[in-house]
């Protein structure tokens, strides 16, 4: 399996939308914290 760890805040949301294409498993690294909902400067781990 291949895992792959984005950083959205030092990155763009376009290039994210497309990993989430191609990794259709995915999770924000601020899941459960008080920065959830902050997805575009969310760092994700996608499979």
């Amino acid at each position: 399996m291949i895992y792959l760890c984005y950083d959205t805040a030092l990155n763009e949301e376009y290039t994210l939308v497309k990993l989430m294409q191609i990794y259709p498993v995915y999770i924000s690294l601020f899941t459960g914290t008080n920065d959830e909902d902050i997805w575009d400067a969310a760092p994700y781990l996608l499979m």
